[in-house]
């Protein structure tokens, strides 16, 4: 049974990195408040996050309309095994009440994230090999839910799927997959119930957009579209250049073009910005706030999107 998304209203979406447990509570209560959809946190094996599912864990029992997940699941062999994925999983979904986003995709280059991984003693393959595993490993995922007495026997994963004891039953949470390449690109046409693109302005988003719907093409159930992009933003004009000069210098060489394509401003010309994304195909904005944390990043996002992408703010 699945709990794949259904086409709606599309969704506003905030990303939290970071290891102070206490902030990231209350900065997923505020969220929850303010009617965001949902809260992504992120997973690496070093001091970027603590360990990700312990955490969303945690934000489950603190929050009652939000949902959460992985900004994305690293599916490492070496880190860990499918069938302790598969019952993480379950498990969350289970604690959450139904509110789990399954988030994964390939990784980041291995020039990028080997140098995270490999000093935690955790091989970070190619990415020939990563599409390999994400591609079994969301295969096995499905058979676990719709097929729950039947063995599944792969090239990365075998198991009896009685014996993982993913009970009690829970809709399958829904799966967004990140992929920009062809490859990766059809893994998500054959698995995902979103896919997911990253940094790109609206005109970009449409084009990429097209590339998958080729791809796509004759898949029954259509595929919501997910962008994660970045924010530099804050409700006053002095916390919006302490914001955009942060986002600089943490940035490096590459700061000036992320900046070009990250939501800035407050009021109308935020709204518009978000106007635009919609008009591009949209269903959900994750936001990469500089700090979300701050309360007024929040608030200046949640009065911008409310005509394109409505909040459920709760009273």
């Amino acid at each position: 049974m699945s709990a794949s998304p259904a086409a709606g209203p599309p969704r506003l979406a905030l990303e939290v990195w970071g290891h102070d447990y206490g902030r990231i509570a209350a900065t997923a209560e505020a969220a929850d408040a303010l009617g965001f959809a949902a809260l992504y946190y992120g997973e690496s094996p070093g001091p970027l996050n603590l360990e990700t599912w312990t955490v969303l864990a945690g934000l489950a029992e603190r929050t009652s309309a939000l949902r959460i997940g992985p900004v994305i699941a690293n599916l490492l062999p070496g880190y860990r095994s499918f069938p302790l994925f598969a019952r993480q999983v379950h498990a969350l979904a289970a604690i959450s009440g139904g509110r789990l986003d399954l988030r994964t995709g390939t990784g980041a280059a291995s020039s990028f994230a080997r140098p995270w991984w490999q000093p935690a003693g955790v091989e970070y393959p190619d990415r020939a090999t990563r599409r390999d595993v994400l591609d079994e490993w969301l295969a096995a995922l499905h058979h676990l839910w719709s097929r729950p007495e039947a063995p599944f026997s792969g090239r990365h994963v075998r198991f009896d799927a009685g014996a993982l004891g993913l009970d009690p039953p829970v809709p399958r949470p829904p799966i967004t997959v990140a992929a920009t390449g062809p490859a990766s690109m059809r893994i998500a046409a054959r698995h995902a119930d979103v896919w997911e693109a990253s940094y790109l302005t609206a005109a970009e988003f449409v084009a990429l957009g097209r590339r998958f719907d080729e791809i796509a093409a004759g898949r029954a159930r259509p595929v919501l579209r997910s962008l994660e992009v970045d924010a530099v933003t804050a409700g006053t004009a002095a916390d919006r250049r302490r914001l955009e000069k942060r986002f600089l210098a943490e940035r490096g060489p590459a700061g000036r073009a992320a900046l070009a394509k990250a939501l800035k401003g407050t009021g109308d010309e935020l709204a518009a910005r978000l106007a635009g994304y919609r008009a591009a195909g949209a269903d959900q904005l994750v936001i990469a706030a500089v700090d979300p944390h701050d309360p007024s990043t929040l608030e200046t996002l949640a009065d911008a999107a409310a005509g394109w992408f409505p909040l459920g703010r709760k009273p």
